[in-house]
């Protein structure tokens, strides 16, 4: 049994997603959470603007909701988010 905890990690990649870990640098992960947390803030600002807008400002924001969506699509889904709010609102 192997006392690094990353030897699973490792066995169980291929060598191209394990050279990818290797290379990356602490810097360059701290980079990528960075950008996360600011797209995070990013998007709970727009679902609360949301939540007090009037029809014509809702409008545009839902055009912002899906440009975000867009340039990240495997985040979550900030027009999920606001057709909820309008789920809640109507029931």
């Amino acid at each position: 049994m192997s006392v690094d905890l990353f030897d699973a990690d490792r066995a169980a990649v291929s060598p191209s997603v394990a050279a990818q870990r290797a290379s990356t640098t602490i810097a360059e992960y701290e980079a990528a959470w960075a950008a996360f947390d600011a797209a995070e803030a990013e998007r709970a600002d727009l679902v609360a603007q949301y939540a007090v807008a009037d029809d014509d400002t809702r409008l545009a924001l839902l055009v912002t909701a899906q440009q975000l969506d867009a340039a990240q699509p495997f985040g979550p889904r900030v027009m999920d988010e606001l057709r909820a709010l309008d789920v809640q609102a109507a029931a």
